[in-house]
């Protein structure tokens, strides 16, 4: 129940602050938590396009490729 209250929370977010890499990372956290694993992806992907140095955007999606099976 936790996730889709956040997810109803946070998908509003992103269309609020699009710039912000912080924003879709959260984002995309909960997506996977839902198992929602190519939109998480999808999601880290524009984290890092925002912030190409943002530690948590690399290394969750290079994680959630991993499980995905996509290394």
């Amino acid at each position: 129940g936790e996730l889709l209250a956040a997810e109803s929370l946070l998908q509003p977010a992103v269309g609020i602050l699009p710039q912000d890499a912080m924003v879709w990372v959260t984002y995309a956290y909960v997506l996977e938590g839902l198992g929602k694993h190519e939109q998480a992806a999808d999601y880290y992907q524009r984290a890092l396009d925002l912030d190409a140095n943002l530690f948590q955007a690399r290394y969750s999606l290079a994680m959630l490729l991993d499980k995905m099976g996509k290394t």
